[in-house]
């Protein structure tokens, strides 16, 4: 099991520039960030497996990095913000969207502080398993919120938990969550050379 990392680890690993890339370029992720936007979609649409069309008005990304996700959100008269601890991901994040109005980055540190936005889908991927507070997190949510995250069966050094089946991820986030749900699942290699699988996740606060 790894380490909890502040926010110094990840603005050294952001620097580095492997990330400064196109979300599809990150293949694994890339694949988990697409298919929680069609879920997405029906949400605020039609609907989707026993989750009723919800208006949005806001998208707020937990732990966004430097922006991938944000960058392939392309949602009409919704508005995006995402939030992190590092500074050097939200610098990078800030210049990816670069021209649109709709979409905004911010430094907070989570375990500190939380978004304040009305009529809000919560979305965070990549980072549940790296933080300790994943459950103080979901206690900030309202009554019926809903949140779509990933996380991974791997660990790594800066996995503080990971789950290695999908049993694992309903043991834990059954007890905050209604409805919690695989919405999709794929597995690969990271680029340290790690066979994984990660879940993304959805679930409506208790």
């Amino acid at each position: 099991m790894g380490t909890y990392q502040k926010a110094e680890y990840y603005d050294k690993a952001y620097e580095r520039g492997s990330y400064d890339v196109a979300p599809e370029q990150l293949h694994h992720y890339h694949m988990n960030w697409s298919a929680a936007i069609q879920v997405i979609e029906k949400v605020m649409d039609e609907g989707w497996r026993g989750y009723k069309p919800k208006k949005i008005e806001n998208i707020v990304d937990l732990g966004c990095g430097p922006g991938h996700f944000g960058e392939m959100l392309k949602f009409n008269g919704i508005n995006y913000h995402g939030y992190d601890f590092s500074t050097v991901a939200i610098e990078k994040a800030k210049k990816r969207v670069r021209g649109h109005r709709n979409k905004k980055f911010y430094v907070m540190d989570l375990e500190k502080d939380f978004p304040k936005h009305e009529n809000s889908l919560y979305t965070s991927f990549e980072f549940f398993e790296h933080i300790p507070f994943d459950v103080d997190i979901l206690d900030k949510l309202k009554k019926d919120d809903i949140i779509i995250f990933s996380v991974p069966s791997f660990d790594t050094e800066s996995h503080v938990q990971h789950f290695p089946d999908y049993e694992d991820v309903h043991k834990k986030y059954d007890q905050y969550l209604h409805d919690v749900q695989i919405v999709f699942s794929a597995g690969g290699t990271t680029p340290e050379g790690i066979d994984h699988k990660i879940y993304v996740v959805i679930g409506r606060k208790k």
